[in-house]
């Protein structure tokens, strides 16, 4: 509803004449070629950016399309650990109606020895091209009990972390 009902709107900062270079005039042709297909992630990835071990996880994606016509785009999901395993990988195709969108999600399990940070990414595929795509990191908390020096504490006028002075942000 409003005005804008229907628009897409992109945003390219910049700082003094870089907007007249080359790479600047590339990126908004390019911005601009996207935005005529109508097909987009709107968002993707997991619901919250920590977890807990043992905790499930649902990850997903919602392609949005603005275009006048139906279209079928392939949206391909990858979870990977801080290793580079991969925990989930999923592709679907998905129909999306003109002016509709899709949704899309699967739960994953998280085990319980798999503390660290991961990476999910979403690809929007269509015609063998990837038209669009969004990636993130999540954290699953570390639940053991820090070790005492890993704790910081005052010793007189100063902070100490390990037993060195530490300095939150340079100066004590």
């Amino acid at each position: 509803a409003g005005p804008t009902a229907g628009s897409v709107f992109s945003c390219i900062g910049c700082n003094g004449p870089t907007m007249s270079s080359q790479p600047m005039i590339g990126l908004a042709s390019e911005i601009a070629r996207r935005l005529q297909s109508g097909m987009f992630l709107a968002e993707s990835g997991t619901e919250h950016f920590s977890y807990w071990p043992r905790e499930r996880v649902r990850v997903g994606a919602t392609v949005v399309n603005l275009g006048r016509k139906s279209r079928s785009a392939k949206l391909r999901l990858v979870v990977r650990d801080q290793q580079g395993a991969t925990c989930l990988e999923k592709i679907e195709i998905l129909d999306v109606a003109a002016g509709k969108q899709a949704r899309w999600t699967e739960m994953l399990q998280l085990s319980d020895d798999q503390p660290g940070v991961f990476n999910v990414a979403a690809e929007l595929v269509i015609g063998g091209t990837v038209v669009d795509q969004v990636g993130h990191e999540f954290a699953v908390l570390d639940t053991r009990r820090p070790a005492k020096d890993e704790f910081i504490t005052v010793h007189g006028n100063h902070f100490s972390l390990k037993g060195k002075k530490w300095f939150p942000v340079g100066v004590n």
